[in-house]
């Protein structure tokens, strides 16, 4: 059957549009029609996403949670891996219409003309054989470049792939003729920027990490490693955080088309343990690395390499009566833990540590002398 490739079309003001979601369970019961092509009760799955792409099997509903997240493979408009005959006598003119139909229908989540670009120069006769086989060098460096082509910038970027920003980039240094050592500085400054970016959060998974969802706030300007005044850049983030949320701002709400007073809070901030100790200024090495445990860590010193080490330190967390708690063989020897796991701190008692061990803002004079004295006997540097 011929898929009408107006459901290829996934997101229209952000959201998923009827007709792909009713094109894909037109496509999962065609798929279902045919288990010569499936495995057990498992479909080769035509999302987008690279480890897909027609070369794993999956459940009906993660084929759907795909597609619905990732949209289908570009160019997948027979499909030919899941039952479609595959017609390999296609004259002249049926290969025009397959390749060169404008693509103005398709979504841009499932082709750009950067693909389309790399597929032009791929030539016609590149479809014509779908049987799987291991790439040669030269096909894999097509693939390489395709994937390039729909590879995002950062998760959720609809804008711009990362092989559009490096074609855009050289486009920009040619119309304004810019020298190549202007280029590279250019270049050097995008890396060294560091961006801080707020999502709302009370939106579906695929939508709250799109383009149009993240908020840029605050760019920090790094030459050097910025956890030291962190905290400076983000004061301005902060003050509006705080008016968003004691103040709140009178917003316009476009699905009931009036305005209200808005409140906003900050929820939790998604970041690793290194990021952790830059936005919370507690230093994540040496003994006091839990922010739980604290001053109370029960962390050792290694005989041999002199470095500190947290393994089994953690079994104070557990119920009184867990069995883990009087086992002697299956973690450190000879050794049970009865200790209780120190109380968590609300956040004005944590406050209150910080201004009794007189620690100082950052920007005030001496401040880095004053905290790199008294951060070596505690947790937190400032």
């Amino acid at each position: 059957m011929g898929s009408d490739r107006r459901m290829y079309a996934r997101l229209k003001d952000g959201l998923l549009t009827s007709e792909f979601i009713e094109g894909i369970e037109q496509f999962i019961t065609f798929a279902k029609q045919h288990p010569e092509w499936m495995d057990g009760d498992k479909l080769k799955c035509p999302c987008n996403h690279r480890n897909c792409q027609n070369r794993n099997y999956a459940d009906e509903n993660t084929i759907r949670l795909h597609l619905m997240k990732h949209g289908f493979m570009p160019y997948y408009y027979k499909w030919i891996l899941h039952g479609e005959p595959h017609i390999s006598n296609i004259n002249s003119q049926n290969i025009n219409v397959m390749i060169e139909e404008p693509v103005q229908e398709v979504d841009s989540s499932t082709s750009n003309t950067y693909e389309q670009m790399v597929m032009d120069a791929a030539g016609r006769g590149f479809f014509q054989d779908v049987m799987e086989e291991p790439l040669n060098p030269s096909a894999q460096k097509l693939y390489d470049m395709l994937q390039a082509a729909s590879q995002e910038v950062w998760p959720g970027c609809e804008t711009h792939s990362q092989l559009s920003v490096v074609i855009r980039m050289l486009n920009i240094k040619a119309e304004h003729h810019l020298l190549e050592r202007c280029f590279d500085d250019i270049c050097q400054l995008m890396k060294e920027v560091l961006p801080v970016i707020v999502t709302p959060y009370n939106l579906p998974p695929w939508l709250c990490m799109k383009d149009v969802y993240m908020f840029l706030t605050v760019i920090v300007t790094c030459p050097r490693n910025p956890k030291d005044k962190l905290d400076v850049y983000l004061q301005p983030l902060i003050a509006e955080l705080k008016q968003l949320w004691e103040v709140r701002v009178e917003t316009y709400d476009a699905s009931k088309k009036n305005n209200f007073n808005m409140r906003v809070v900050l929820l939790w901030i998604i970041s690793d343990f290194p990021a952790y100790s830059m936005l919370s200024d507690w230093s994540t090495a040496d003994k006091t690395a839990c922010p739980y445990c604290r001053e109370d860590s029960d962390a050792f010193t290694l005989t041999k390499g002199g470095k500190q080490s947290w393994f089994d330190n953690h079994y104070k967390f557990l119920l009184t009566d867990h069995p883990f708690r009087r086992n002697k063989t299956a973690f450190r020897k000879n050794k049970t833990v009865t200790k209780r796991a120190p109380p968590i701190l609300t956040g004005e008692e944590i406050l209150e540590q910080i201004q009794h061990l007189g620690l100082m803002c950052v920007t005030d004079m001496g401040a880095d002398e004053n905290n790199s004295r008294k951060a070596k006997k505690i947790g937190w540097k400032k």
